[in-house]
């Protein structure tokens, strides 16, 4: 038999090892790149004490603060086309909802809907880029319950992700969850985890967490009975939810992270598993941020004006002039108009309007581009939008 020329020996080992590291470098990158992959920014609490916590902790521990169930209120967004068509199949919440509590068991926390879900119909959020519309969804929040919404497909920085919820440290209040993550058995519990306070476990928010624990207090996810995790994904955990990676810590030694845990990066069908410290952390918050959480106003009847009456808004795209009319049903006096931009700001008010069914909202002095009309009257309002040419 023949051998082959050194040479080729040579440039045939180094194909193979540069294969090799090609293909684990693209499956590293698909787990990043993944619309698995959570879009939720782990930031620091700037008003975190680490004594309060710890003081609160070891009440939690005590059970003094687990000795009755918390009951946290749902209301499921669903995200459809702007003529009512597509979104998620109302059948399937049972089952989110079943599986967030699941999710959450062993816990004090117990999750309900709080009504029959609610519809935002705007094509620009059904396929969301929420680098343009996040705070446009915003203006659709019901206020009382945690609202989250179901998109079917959700953008961030051209990238497709599976979700993100805000901290209770920011101004805004929402969970965001693609359609198809939804049903995974995972990613909502994971997204309301964050609406809780909870960082991803492989989080360098606050530094890096050495795998000897020393210093999990103030680095990582801040939590010492979560392993140190060196961000997990397909590429590191087998089918079977076991850890196959051999990344090392700043002291040379070796990860042992939990591929069960809710809040890391592992395998959707393997994140079944919130541990004790991560309960008194959610815990903390909500007593802190979110016991305000509540059912009130019930929609539909707590609310004279809801997104579900019939506007229309023409033409679309107009010049100096729109129109809006409301078909069926006569209209009650003191109707508020406001105009905002993308980002949600008010740029006008006018005043309010009594008994018109058919009105003419001049748009003269607007620069060109794309706005919402609000039509408010109590807590109930209704946002159309439209383009200015």
């Amino acid at each position: 038999m023949d051998q082959l020329p050194v040479n080729d020996v040579s440039f045939m080992k180094c194909s193979i090892v540069i294969w090799f590291l090609l293909s684990s470098l693209a499956a590293w990158s698909q787990d990043l790149m993944s619309p698995e992959v959570c879009g939720t920014i782990d930031t620091p609490d700037p008003d975190f004490d680490h004594a309060v916590f710890q003081s609160f902790r070891q009440s939690y521990f005590s059970h003094s603060r687990q000795t009755e169930t918390i009951q946290i209120p749902i209301l499921p967004r669903i995200v459809r086309h702007t003529d009512g068509s597509g979104g998620l199949d109302p059948d399937d919440l049972e089952q989110i909802l079943a599986d967030v509590n699941r999710g959450y068991s062993g816990s004090n926390f117990e999750f309900y809907y709080c009504d029959e879900p609610s519809y935002v119909n705007l094509d620009i959020f059904f396929d969301f880029d929420r680098s343009l519309y996040a705070d446009s969804l915003v203006t659709y929040n019901i206020p009382g319950p945690i609202n989250v919404y179901f998109i079917n497909k959700v953008l961030n920085d051209e990238t497709f992700i599976c979700g993100y919820a805000s901290f209770p440290w920011y101004e805004e209040e929402y969970v965001v969850v693609k359609n198809s993550c939804a049903l995974n058995g995972s990613t909502t519990a994971h997204e309301i985890g964050h609406y809780l306070g909870l960082y991803h476990t492989h989080s360098t928010a606050s530094g890096d967490e050495l795998v000897n624990g020393t210093n999990c207090l103030f680095t990582g996810d801040l939590i010492c009975d979560t392993p140190a995790d060196p961000r997990l994904g397909s590429h590191n955990v087998s089918e079977d939810c076991v850890y196959t990676g051999d990344e090392t810590d700043l002291n040379n030694q070796r990860y042992t992270p939990d591929p069960t845990n809710i809040m890391s990066y592992s395998r959707k069908s393997c994140r079944t598993y919130f541990s004790p410290g991560q309960f008194a952390r959610m815990a903390y918050y909500y007593e802190k941020d979110r016991s305000a959480l509540d059912c009130n106003p019930v929609l539909g009847t707590s609310t004279p004006f809801s997104q579900e009456e019939k506007i229309k808004l023409f033409p679309n795209p107009a010049g100096d002039h729109i129109f809006l009319q409301i078909a069926g049903k006569i209209v009650q006096p003191s109707l508020k108009i406001e105009i905002s931009n993308l980002s949600g700001q008010v740029i006008r008010i006018d005043p309010q309007i009594s008994g018109q069914d058919l009105w003419s909202v001049s748009i003269a002095n607007l620069p060109a581009g794309v706005y919402f009309i609000n039509i408010s009257q109590g807590t109930g309002v209704i946002s159309k939008m439209f383009v200015k040419q």
